[in-house]
């Protein structure tokens, strides 16, 4: 493989497994959550049923018979599991789980590669097909989250490096000063872009182009 194409792939492999991990880690959350949240509503949907039902009580300001809450309580809870059912984190955190777990993987391989004539090679190993059919088996990663995730991969390996170069610093620190090193850029990036851009004409011939050879409207004729 060229070594063009080998730190290609490298790279893609390396923000893929970063984005795969965020999001396995972002739905395992959402999942405990709506999970725990039915076992509270159940559970104090179970203790409350042991009281006596007819009794009045006052929720957020509402007044009614104990009974009544407990079966809005038992309908929000019914409500909450079907979105569970809907939804499926559970199910895409465990996609995105197999994901990061072929792609770790694959990483693991690509870094046994050694150069040689030029290329990579890994002895009995053809990285290109290993590289199509891990591609070929994981979920893809959506494209309105593709830019939020490399962001992520790329900061974090900015992160990474800083660690590296100051042994000892904090993380929150490491973060910090990554994201000023980042709003820094991008400030000086829209200074050089607003200079760069040519002056409108006073003559409304703004945007025309003209030929090399065409007189421009106003100018001489000669």
């Amino acid at each position: 493989m060229k070594d063009r194409e080998y730190r290609r792939r490298r790279r893609v492999i390396g923000w893929m497994l970063t984005g795969h991990s965020a999001l396995r880690d972002r739905y395992t959350r959402r999942s405990r959550g709506l999970t725990l949240t039915v076992m509270v509503f159940s559970i104090t949907g179970l203790l409350l049923a042991l009281t006596n039902g007819d009794q009045q009580v006052s929720v957020l300001g509402i007044e009614g018979k104990l009974q009544v809450f407990l079966a809005w309580l038992a309908a929000l809870t019914f409500f909450v599991s079907l979105v569970d059912l809907v939804v499926d984190w559970r199910g895409r955190a465990w996609s995105h789980q197999d994901g990061a777990r072929r792609l770790g993987e694959l990483s693991v391989l690509y870094g046994r590669a050694v150069e040689e004539n030029g290329g990579w090679v890994v002895e009995g190993v053809d990285l290109t097909v290993e590289y199509d059919r891990t591609m070929a088996a994981i979920d893809p990663i959506p494209d309105k989250k593709a830019p939020a995730l490399k962001a992520l991969a790329n900061r974090k390996r900015a992160v990474f490096t800083l660690i590296d170069e100051r042994p000892g610093i904090p993380a929150w620190q490491a973060n910090l000063i990554v994201l000023r090193r980042s709003m820094t850029a991008r400030a000086a990036d829209q200074t050089t872009v607003g200079a760069a851009e040519p002056e409108p004409a006073l003559d409304g011939t703004a945007g025309v182009e003209h030929a090399p050879d065409e007189p421009t409207p106003g100018g001489p004729t000669a």
